[in-house]
């Protein structure tokens, strides 16, 4: 839908400002203004996409609900923040998307895919470890992929409580763990199968990578 109303407006307003066009203007002329009208139909199409203009007066009683507006797509999994909620959907068949989006007194408005900042980490061979965080904000949320099923416990020094995601192949079963903490940083503990795990800043790539502690 979000897509359709944005392309219905740029329609709508190009074909506006071509019938404005003087009828006993140059044949040459009316064809590169009815150009000119095109174009900048389609650049308003473009920027339209990127401003969420409905936040202004709208809000979706549900993340899920603003999820589908924005992209078509459903949440396999929703974890709330507190101003905001994580969604993470199927983006193909072997890709999860992941959508943060914010929320007022009112309920929840339409999140961008260009205010979700991703803090690096370095992946081992078991885990995969993925750190979103809302622009502008203390808001994290921690997703630990499990490619081989593996994980039977699962928690951190923040108390916080893991959303589990299961998603079967054709040859493996695979989990997702996200939950929602405030202030990441180099003193957050994620505890799997009883091994303490810290995360070590690494200034010469910019990026953080799991260390196994004592």
């Amino acid at each position: 839908m979000y897509g359709y109303i944005r392309l219905f407006i740029s329609v709508l307003l190009t074909l506006l400002a071509i019938k404005f066009i003087k009828p006993n203007c140059k044949k040459q002329n009316i064809k590169f203004k009815i150009i000119i009208c095109s174009v900048l139909g389609l650049a308003l199409y473009l920027l339209l996409m990127f401003v969420p203009f409905e936040n202004c007066f709208y809000t979706f009683n549900s993340a899920e609900s603003s999820l589908i507006y924005s992209n078509l797509h459903t949440s396999d999994l929703t974890v709330d923040g507190k101003n905001t909620s994580l969604t993470i959907y199927k983006k193909d068949i072997s890709t999860n998307g992941v959508l943060i989006i914010p929320k007022s007194n009112k309920g929840w408005k339409i999140g961008r895919g260009v205010d979700t900042k991703y803090v690096r980490v370095k992946s081992n061979k078991l885990y995969s470890v993925d750190i979103c965080n809302y622009r502008k904000t203390d808001e994290y949320y921690i997703i630990l992929t499990d490619w081989n099923d593996e994980i039977t416990s699962l928690y951190d020094n923040k108390n916080s409580t893991f959303k589990k995601l299961s998603q079967t192949t054709k040859s493996s079963r695979i989990n997702s763990y996200a939950t929602y903490i405030e202030n990441f940083d180099i003193n957050y503990v994620l505890t799997i199968n009883n091994q303490k795990f810290r995360f070590v800043f690494d200034e010469q790539n910019k990026t953080y990578a799991m260390r196994l502690t004592e």
